[in-house]
């Protein structure tokens, strides 16, 4: 999946006509891919973390089940959030895009920028 940023939409948004202006957008735009890339990292590790979480407590649940079968209503319940981690943790990866592709294009854009300011 392609993460191609249009400089030229984005330069018009922020009303950057000059080569400093567009510097300073497209700064700006790498400061919100770099957050986003963060904050996806963030959020799959927290949803990996919760369903290995779930899996220890199923796990272990399966194994105090063998002495006290009463305790199905608590293996029932942990198979339940068992199955909402692994639902989240399979939702986040199908829309866990990496951002390094935008980020990578922002700095490269920026360089052209700096290179025409220091000329």
């Amino acid at each position: 999946m392609s993460n191609s940023i249009d400089f030229a939409a984005a330069f018009v948004e922020a009303q950057a006509t000059t080569p400093f202006d567009k510097l300073i957008a497209t700064m700006n735009l790498a400061t919100r891919a770099v957050k986003a890339e963060r904050d996806r990292l963030t959020k799959d590790a927290d949803a990996q973390t919760k369903f290995d979480a779930a899996v220890i407590n199923i796990h272990a649940l399966t194994t105090q089940m063998q002495e006290n079968p009463a305790m199905i209503n608590d293996y029932l319940e942990a198979g339940t959030e068992m199955r909402r981690a692994n639902t989240t943790r399979l939702a986040r990866e199908e829309k866990s895009i990496p951002q390094w592709e935008s980020i990578t294009q922002c700095f490269e854009k920026a360089e052209e920028f700096i290179s025409e300011l220091n000329t």
